[in-house]
């Protein structure tokens, strides 16, 4: 079975958000990233009056505007109400990162709807230990050196999609399932990684101009990819045990021909 390009992986991408064999696609996926950037924005808001609230009179003291001292209480209250907005942070982390790779993996199997951008709620702590993990383990492994930390960021970059499959699973399992599917993988996955770099250096350089507007079209585009590349992995192991072959062509999508 011949390996899967970064172009053929690009144009699989390309295939799926224009809506191929009938699935939803761009709009669909755009829309679901905007409800699950909608919950960001709800929490994000909630945070700053929580903290606004906590620390306005603290604030008013140092700044000499009140002559009353900040009492005991009003300490408790400041630490307790950043200890909420960590956890609400934390959360809204997890949940985030949780939907839009649910929305990757629905794209790519064809079963995508906007719903599918929420679906990290109930899930967002277990992502956030994912990525804490995920993250421990690869500074670690960076402070040996940057190849070290390299490798490890590449062999531990299938481990959202797994959690997504096997919501049961703990970090260390999906780590670990990652390492083995990514072993002969992670030069591919580096170039697929690379292919991109020109598209988000055009997004930042334009993002002056429109805000995260560029930033948000371009993600399915590679939210896609990097799915199909997690299929292709998971295809080739289905093959090499013998199983019945996930529904991916080798092609990305059908070559047009010309006709003269």
């Amino acid at each position: 079975m011949n390996e899967l390009t970064a172009k053929d992986l690009r144009r699989r991408a390309w295939a799926l958000l224009a809506g191929a064999n009938g699935a939803a696609g761009y709009g669909t996926y755009v829309f679901g990233l905007l409800l699950n950037v909608l919950v960001v924005f709800v929490v994000i808001v909630l945070i700053t009056v929580l903290f606004v609230g906590a620390f306005a009179g603290l604030y008013a003291y140092l700044k000499g505007v009140a002559s009353a001292a900040p009492t005991v209480g009003t300490y408790v209250a400041a630490f307790g109400v950043s200890a909420v907005a960590v956890i609400l942070f934390l959360y809204v982390v997890g949940f985030a990162s949780w939907g839009q790779t649910a929305l990757a993996v629905a794209l790519v199997r064809g079963g995508l709807t906007a719903r599918h951008g929420l679906s990290g709620w109930g899930n967002g702590w277990r992502m956030v230990s994912l990525i804490l993990w995920r993250q421990t383990f690869v500074f670690l492994w960076a402070l040996l050196f940057v190849v070290p930390g390299v490798r490890a960021f590449f062999s531990y970059a299938m481990t959202p999609y797994l959690l997504v499959d096997h919501p049961d699973w703990t970090p260390r399992q999906c780590i670990a399932e990652s390492k083995r599917m990514m072993e002969g993988h992670r030069w591919r996955y580096f170039c697929l990684y690379v292919s991109f770099l020109g598209w988000t250096l055009l997004a930042a350089v334009t993002s002056y101009f429109f805000g995260g507007l560029t930033q948000l079209l371009l993600t399915p585009y590679i939210d896609a990819a990097c799915a199909a590349f997690y299929e292709d992995l998971l295809d080739r192991a289905e093959r090499a045990a013998g199983g019945p072959a996930a529904e991916m062509p080798e092609q990305p999508y059908p070559e047009t021909t010309e006709t003269t």
